[in-house]
């Protein structure tokens, strides 16, 4: 990634590794300065080629001095500009001279990256992997696929756009060029069963944190679609992504080669991951392959019509250039802001962002917990409230059921017996026991259950987890493990980081082990739990209430931390006038 610096030539800057610039920059075209209305104070040509540029997204930059800069917008506002300098006439950006003053170094770039693409296919084609290219229609896609074709042949990769069904229609015109331009190649399109209206009413809006939207709409229909293509169930995939560390602070952190990021069977290789934009437009713009339309209206970047990493700036001109696209999905916005905002806020809400930090389901119509565990005498017990799947079907995921008396069944987990039993006039109370004999990584892989169970509508992101083709989402939704085959790994379940279930992590509310609830912070006056208090505690039990060593309002938190910690067990120890 190297730095850039203005030459004093019309638009054209100088790569350099010691220079200090290294802003984000983008080409600027006519569409845009339209858009904004720059005609009224700005003399331009109408003409193809970029005019100036722009670092940082919005600020106009010609020759190194900034004309001119937009200020503000998002879903419901549009940019103001601001203008430096008045009166300018433009002229169009000289390509072939910009790749001119940079053409050593972009040549070196360009075989670096092509050596690391060839290397990377021989190292992993001995190992009997598929090779797939991921093609988004978007300018890191693009300068990655002209990369990899120079570097293989046709025949020893194949092409994956993955279609979220959330594109902008200038993105899916970008494909269809794409296809025209490199003919040679094999292009497949990778798509979810599910339909995005669909997936945001069961999932909720996604959030920054929050981002099932990637697996369900494009990892795991890309995984499906290499297993079709290959006729290989156990195929491992290397797939070369357009992943740059300039993008953000944790692609910075990542390697070339990531194994296993995605996908247990998947490996993802960067060729293009220390590339800056400032090299990445000197190669669309000489090579002449800068498709998407979108680019030229002022946008940096292509992605979902409506994303929880996009800026403001992204949501203002897709709000205002694509209402038609953008309205189905930013109206499931609207209804999860008005459901957690006062009616004067919500907008102020959405544009701020505000529904990009959503962690858990609260607010959302689907949200909340629906499952109610309960451990006592040796047993645990969930309760539901609602169920998608079958227990039956679901627990052999953890071992097989090898005796059944009555409503009482013995089932093997890790090598040991346990005895369950289904229970309540709606069958919707299971009991395990004896939990004495469980550890902590039987009873996660219980609540992993519990959660499928009651959240599980079949969005398939757990059957790529499987290594043995095991797991299977059926065509009404309903999970189906062949026992035959599953080897109880349980990878379906700890791919969520404790979950058990992508849409109970989506919908889930906050809370602890054993169904803590920890909605209301205030009730602990937001003090976490200290190991001071409990020494103190511990040392002069409830005495230490009367005792005033402590303050007032960290009394009453360890009061209400103690009474969830110790609700579920015998009632011999009285805090405070609870236990």
């Amino acid at each position: 990634m190297y730095g850039y610096e203005w030459t004093g030539q019309n638009g054209i800057y100088r790569l350099s590794v010691n220079s200090k610039i290294e802003k984000e920059i983008r080409p600027v075209f006519k569409e845009e300065l339209d858009y904004f209305d720059f005609y009224k104070h700005w003399t331009y040509p109408d003409t193809d080629a970029p005019l100036l540029w722009a670092e940082g997204i919005r600020r106009y930059i010609l020759n190194g001095t900034c004309v001119a800069e937009a200020i503000g917008g998002g879903f419901y506002t549009k940019p103001t500009i601001k203008i430096y300098t008045d009166n300018l006439t433009l002229e169009p950006i000289d390509i072939d001279v910009l790749w001119k003053e940079n053409e050593r170094l972009m040549l070196g770039l360009e075989k670096t990256s092509m050596d690391f693409i060839r290397k990377t296919h021989d190292k992993y084609e001995k190992k009997g992997m598929a090779f797939a290219v991921a093609f988004s229609g978007g300018k890191d896609s693009l300068v990655l696929l002209d990369l990899v074709s120079r570097a293989l042949s046709p025949d020893e990769f194949s092409v994956v756009f993955s279609n979220t069904g959330m594109e902008l229609s200038t993105t899916i015109q970008s494909v269809e060029k794409a296809k025209k331009h490199w003919s040679s190649l094999k292009f497949y399109e990778a798509k979810s069963h599910l339909k995005p209206t669909d997936s945001w009413e069961e999932f909720g809006p996604p959030g920054r944190r929050m981002r099932w939207c990637c697996a369900v709409h494009k990892s795991v229909p890309t995984i499906l679609l290499l297993r079709e293509i290959t006729g290989n169930y156990n195929i491992k995939a290397v797939v070369f992504d357009g992943v740059r560390a300039e993008e953000s602070a944790a692609r910075a952190d990542r390697d070339e080669i990531s194994v296993g990021a995605k996908n247990i069977n998947q490996i993802n290789c960067s060729p293009i991951l220390k590339w800056g934009t400032s090299e990445l437009f000197i190669y669309l713009l000489h090579n002449g392959i800068l498709f998407n339309e979108a680019y030229r209206k002022g946008l940096f970047r292509v992605g979902c019509i409506v994303c929880p990493m996009s800026s403001a700036w992204w949501d203002s001109i897709v709000s205002d250039c694509y209402p038609d696209e953008m309205r189905e999905l930013l109206s499931n916005v609207e209804s999860y802001a008005r459901a957690t905002k006062p009616g004067s806020e919500v907008k102020r809400f959405i544009e701020q962002g505000g529904w990009k930090a959503r962690m858990g389901g609260r607010g959302l119509q689907n949200g909340g917990n629906r499952v109610v565990e309960k451990i006592a005498d040796d047993k645990v017990s969930f309760s539901f409230i609602s169920e998608k799947q079958d227990w039956l079907h679901v627990c052999s995921i953890l071992g097989p059921v090898v005796y059944r008396d009555n409503d009482i069944y013995t089932q093997l987990i890790d090598k040991q017996e346990f005895q369950f039993q289904i229970s309540g006039e709606a069958q919707n109370i299971v009991t395990y026991w004896p939990y004495s004999k469980m550890d902590r990584f039987i009873l996660s892989h219980l609540r992993g259950i519990a959660n499928k169970t009651a959240y599980c509508f079949g969005c398939r992101a757990c059957e790529v987890q499987c290594p043995v083709n095991a797991f299977t989402i059926t065509e009404n939704g309903a999970i189906y493990i062949r026992e035959d085959k599953c080897t109880h790994c349980c990878n379906c379940i700890e791919f969520t980081n404790g979950k058990g279930c992508l849409t109970a992590k989506s919908l889930s509310v906050t809370g602890g082990e054993n169904g803590m609830d920890l909605k209301g912070m205030n009730r602990y006056q937001h003090f976490g739990l200290r190991r001071p208090w409990l020494e103190h505690f511990f040392e002069h039990k409830e005495n230490c209430f009367t005792m005033g060593s402590l303050g007032t309002r960290q009394y009453d938190s360890l009061k209400v931390w103690l009474k969830e910690f110790l609700h579920r067990t015998e009632p011999t120890l009285r805090i405070g006038g609870g236990y």
